[in-house]
């Protein structure tokens, strides 16, 4: 039996040859398994933008201008439409309208890429914003100018004269009728301060007031209010521009309105800490706003850009995307395998993200 056990013992193991053979496919098995269950993103587009030139969402599109032509992109990166505006021109895009300018021309513009108005203006525009039923251009010098507010059939319904004073911003809220704010620094005064006005345009003026010496940089129209963000507070104002106290003042000192949303019936806001000098942002910690909720969402490295989807918010960390889904507290991570992430220009509408590496400028199909 001795003899037997030795003779036995010495025969070779089949269990390495077996191992060599099984243990490739179990790393194989949790391979697969491990990345059917990881989150997946689709692979990042390059369009023929520069992050240099102006880059804009447009409905579920997007807008840029090269120089001489104002391009709208589909999410794929296709054409879907050119514009001729000429050189050292500008644009903004609201709703489904775009108003452009290039010099003294003022170019009214829809969603399909049709002219609805184009007209040379008596002095260089500034700026131009656009409404459902009119089109409003800053025109002359920037402290002592005029606000020429056209109508779709190309009428001139107003002409308002902003004399030593800085004209911040226009905009156009309501439907029936469609009323016009503009927000006005006043530099006049021992202390510089932000003065409001409400127009129904070509008849009346419908409020005036003062908000103080905090600068005011956006203005929002939601559940039938205005409220007007400025770099210590967020305050509601009805259209007479009479605050209105049933909704407390949100403080947001320290922080800055990067994006907003609307996800439903409700109104998403997004904040992200002061950004430097240059612009730029380097945080880890992002704000999210709603209606039910104020709360500081916690990402694992410093972002260098943040926008909101329509049932997420996103940061973007060099190769990394982090998403937040509203109403959770957690987040999913996101590896974006061919680009690093330099600047976050936007969310379409149908959540494609504009993003650049340095000068190149990519579309990004966010996950839900």
């Amino acid at each position: 039996m001795i003899r037997q056990t030795a003779a036995n013992s010495s025969k070779p193991s089949r269990w390495p040859r077996v191992l060599i053979f099984i243990v490739p496919l179990l790393l194989l098995g949790g391979f697969l398994l491990l990345n059917s269950t990881r989150p997946s993103i689709s692979r990042p587009v390059k369009i023929s933008a520069l992050a240099t030139q102006q880059i804009a969402p447009f409905g579920e599109d997007v807008l840029y201008y090269d120089g001489a032509l104002l391009h709208c992109l589909t999410e794929s990166g296709g054409r879907r439409w050119s514009f001729q505006i000429g050189q050292g021109a500008g644009f903004s895009a609201s709703g489904r309208r775009v108003a452009a300018w290039s010099a003294t021309q003022l170019y009214l513009i829809d969603q399909d890429g049709r002219g609805i108005y184009n007209d040379r203006m008596d002095a260089q525009v500034q700026f131009a914003r656009a409404g459902n039923n009119y089109v409003a251009a800053f025109v002359g010098e920037q402290d002592n100018g005029q606000i020429i507010v056209v109508d779709n059939s190309g009428k001139t319904v107003e002409t308002l004269q902003v004399a030593s004073a800085m004209l911040l911003d226009i905009g156009f809220f309501s439907d029936a009728p469609e009323l016009m704010w503009t927000l006005v620094l006043e530099t006049t005064g021992t202390v510089p301060a932000v003065s409001m006005l409400t127009y129904d345009p070509g008849k009346l003026i419908t409020g005036n007031a003062s908000l103080g010496e905090q600068l005011a940089y956006r203005v929002f129209y939601h559940n039938k209010k205005l409220s007007v963000v400025d770099t210590r507070l967020i305050r509601t104002f009805d259209y007479r521009i009479k605050e209105d106290k049933s909704v407390p003042a949100t403080l947001i000192y320290g922080w800055y309105l990067q994006d907003l949303r609307k996800v439903g019936n409700d109104l998403v806001l997004l904040l992200v800490p002061t950004p430097q000098l240059d612009g730029t942002l380097n945080a880890s910690d992002l704000r999210l706003l709603m209606e039910s909720s104020n709360r500081v969402l916690h990402f694992p490295a410093p972002c260098v850009g943040a926008a909101l989807g329509g049932k997420a918010a996103y940061g973007f960390a060099g190769n990394q995307m982090y998403m937040c889904r509203y109403g959770e507290t957690a987040f999913t991570t996101f590896t974006l395998s061919s680009i690093q992430v330099t600047q976050v220009i936007g969310i379409t509408q149908n959540d494609c993200a504009i993003v650049a590496e340095h000068n190149d400028v990519y579309l990004v199909r966010l996950p839900k």
